[in-house]
């Protein structure tokens, strides 16, 4: 699709806007872009999943962003999880800013959040701690992972 191959480019702001716009009626995600809910690439895929945000943090499925930047997450319990990778590992629970970093207790900028029945953990928290960047991009309302 154009609109697939134009955010690949990273083209400029008014283009990208087109193009998003586009892409968020195929995807389903329609409306005017203060009200939509932003669209997360990790690569050239999509998450298709919920999304929700607190205290201005953006929260993804565990289980998508694990898949996507390929680390393991294992449950632990109904509303915990351990997301693990060669060098780090991290339990979080759902509701509690206390967390657990390779054995060191920390906060986390916003608690994890149950919406049904899957855990949404902070974005750029889980993806950073794994060595991956994040960019927000405000205009077009989208969070890129690298």
């Amino acid at each position: 699709r154009e609109w697939e191959t134009a955010l690949e480019s990273y083209p400029d702001a008014e283009a990208l806007g087109g193009w998003v716009t586009r892409a968020r009626r195929e995807l389903g995600l329609i409306g005017a872009l203060g009200d939509s809910p932003p669209m997360v690439l990790v690569g050239n895929t999509y998450f298709t999943g919920d999304t929700a945000s607190a205290n201005d943090r953006l929260l993804v499925s565990a289980l998508e962003l694990a898949q996507r930047i390929q680390v393991v997450v294992t449950p632990k319990s109904n509303n915990q999880l351990q997301i693990s990778s060669d060098e780090h590992q991290l339990v979080v629970s759902a509701g509690s800013r206390q967390a657990v970093l390779d054995g060191q207790r920390i906060h986390l900028p916003v608690a994890p959040l149950m919406v049904k029945g899957e855990l949404l953990v902070p974005l750029r928290f889980v993806a950073e701690t794994f060595g991956r960047k994040v960019i927000w991009e405000a205009l077009p309302r989208i969070a890129w992972v690298r």
